[in-house]
């Protein structure tokens, strides 16, 4: 039984009505037990660092951070959990600091037979979470090459950390934006959207970029329930969304497919998406929702995170708006301003791009004028 359960179970008994004399006794049973749990915790910490020791692994701790790793590479992971912890209290404040241990591995990587050199030589390391942080999502394992800086080790470090917290703190909002909230260029992040919202086969792609705040929150899928398609969004989109799922369909449903998209049966479409767990469908891909998570928690400044965390009853939308601390639709604005900004910064270039397209027209023909007259 966990320490947990077992403070859970006793605090169930205590609050029952017993005789004092009991009550004593049962205190005291308590006391014994915790005493017991932690000498068997200890034990444990006692074996598994003699085993990591006889294997040649040590296990380097940061606030809720343990790398096992292994003695040749542990100077470079020591500098490297330096950093780490400065990283993560950046991005999830307070939240890093409490919850539960976080248990990485830095994976030696060896040089394969037929590589160019003896096989077994060590190349670097794979960092990966060790634990179950979200059962069927995968997980990072970024890999670091040997003789690469304490930077590199850091950032593969935290990379794994912050994904596996994303997926143990809040799952729902893990759903709805799989990448943890790490540092991303906001231009480039717009740039991606507005090229999305452009070529959208979703009509509420354009009926976002041409601003109507309700097909942005479809397209962004803030919708009351994610999980049900057909009670949360238009006929079109969800046609859209049966578009995207076609490919690979068999049997009845290949046929309602079929009816849906080339007789433009709503029916046929609806029956598809109907009564199946599809996961998070949501029209716009990955680039836009961190663009808007990412500004909630630009706008919301100190604390944003953690407002954002509090409720996850809540619906999302409610959520970042609090990150914010301004209202959903002036939130939203703000994404679909600086989404429509990212193209007029695209349009500056327009010149230079035409002149360039110029220039090499002319050279091409040159050339091919050329090879016609030594024909």
């Amino acid at each position: 039984m966990s320490e947990r359960r077992l403070i859970l179970f006793v605090a169930l008994l205590l609050a029952a009505p017993l005789p004092a004399q009991e009550r004593v006794v049962l205190q005291a049973r308590v006391r014994a037990l915790r005493s017991e749990l932690a000498e068997v915790e200890h034990r444990m910490r006692q074996r598994d660092s003699l085993t990591d020791a006889g294997l040649g692994w040590r296990r380097l701790r940061t606030g809720r951070v343990t790398l096992e790793v292994s003695q040749a590479d542990s100077a470079t992971a020591q500098a490297a959990l330096g950093l780490v912890e400065a990283r993560l209290v950046a991005v999830y404040g307070q939240v890093f600091r409490s919850g539960e241990t976080l248990l990485l591995r830095a994976t030696p990587r060896v040089r394969g037979a037929g590589e160019g050199a003896a096989a077994g030589e060590p190349v670097g390391v794979s960092v990966q979470f060790t634990g179950d942080a979200m059962p069927g999502q995968p997980v990072s394992a970024p890999y670091v090459p040997a003789g690469a800086p304490p930077e590199a080790m850091a950032a593969a470090i935290a990379l794994v950390a912050s994904e596996a917290m994303w997926y143990g703190v809040d799952r729902a909002l893990a759903r709805w934006h799989p990448p943890p909230p790490l540092a991303a260029p906001e231009s480039l992040l717009a740039r991606r959207t507005f090229v999305e919202l452009a070529t959208s086969d979703f009509p509420s792609g354009a009926l976002c970029l041409g601003g109507s705040l309700a097909a942005c929150r479809h397209a962004l899928g803030l919708v009351p329930q994610p999980a049900d398609i057909v009670a949360s969004y238009p006929p079109r989109d969800r046609r859209a969304f049966v578009r995207r799922l076609a490919q690979g369909a068999v049997g009845e449903r290949a046929g309602l497919t079929g009816q849906c998209l080339q007789l433009g049966q709503q029916s046929a479409c609806d029956a598809v998406l109907r009564g199946r767990e599809w996961g998070p469908l949501v029209p716009l891909g990955e680039s836009a929702r961190q663009q808007l998570l990412a500004l909630a928690l630009a706008r919301g400044g100190p604390g944003a995170l953690a407002r954002l965390l509090r409720a996850p009853e809540r619906l999302l939308e409610a959520r970042l708006a609090d990150a914010a601390g301004e209202s959903a639709d002036s939130l939203l604005g703000r994404w679909l301003e600086q989404t429509r900004s990212a193209r007029a910064v695209d349009r500056d270039d327009t010149p230079r791009s035409a002149l360039a397209a110029v220039g090499w027209s002319l050279v091409l023909f040159g050339l091919a004028v050329g090879s016609v007259r030594w024909r």
